[in-house]
């Protein structure tokens, strides 16, 4: 299911020797730290979903 999610918004999934995986180099999270906890904070707190 992650691999075609992932495949729908254009992440390339590859199969190796060690299973699916990721060019993270490539594809990898390109947002600050910042912007990762308020992310967070959007979808852990008790509002989140409204």
């Amino acid at each position: 299911m992650q691999k075609l999610l992932l495949e729908q918004e254009g992440v390339e999934v590859a199969w190796t020797a060690k299973g699916w995986q990721v060019d993270l180099e490539r594809f990898g999270w390109k947002n600050s730290m910042e912007e990762a906890l308020a992310l967070e904070e959007r979808f852990t707190s008790p509002d989140a979903g409204r």
